[in-house]
């Protein structure tokens, strides 16, 4: 595990994810420093995500609106295929961290994409694999990385957010 400080929060519908946002807005957090991480799609045959490289990736299909509008407050996005989850979606600061997770990063427990992604950023191991389930699941994951001081304002004000589990993780 690295020496970074996060706090993983976790939620059931997009409305509770946006929510979490408006908690961390009202405290100052620094956005660039969130991230959201979610299934794609339900089905392998539909496509829910295009790239060109004029607009970046656009999202199409009944979530279209809730992804596009989180890559317009919280930057990058990327949609990515892990044979544990299945399509992925990530928007903000881990999307460049989970391009990076190649698989070449040995971590005890066998995890996933998403689970080494979590883990460089200084979620346990035990955690982050855990956090790759409830996201096969269907769940979605609000990630915040940052200074200490940083990250615990962010956990106080997800932890008056109607989520499902919330933990912070310090270096």
């Amino acid at each position: 595990m690295s020496g970074q400080n996060s706090c993983v929060a976790v939620y059931d519908f997009g409305r509770q994810l946006g929510e979490a946002l408006d908690a961390l807005q009202g405290c100052n957090c620094d956005m660039r420093m969130v991230s959201a991480i979610g299934r794609g799609g339900d089905s392998a045959r539909r496509p829910f995500a295009f790239y060109d490289t004029a607009t970046g990736v656009r999202f199409c299909g009944e979530r279209a609106d809730f992804w596009n509008g989180l890559v317009a407050l919280l930057g990058a996005a990327a949609c990515l295929w892990s044979a544990r989850e299945g399509p992925l979606v990530a928007t903000g600061g881990i999307v460049p961290v989970m391009a990076a997770s190649d698989g070449r990063l040995a971590i005890a427990g066998n995890l996933g994409l998403l689970g080494r992604a979590l883990y460089t950023q200084g979620v346990s191991a035990d955690s982050a694999l855990r956090y790759e389930t409830m996201v096969g699941a269907g769940r979605l994951l609000l990630v915040v990385q940052g200074d200490r001081q940083d990250v615990e304002r962010a956990s106080e004000a997800l932890a008056a957010t109607d989520g499902v589990d919330m933990a912070m993780y310090a270096a």
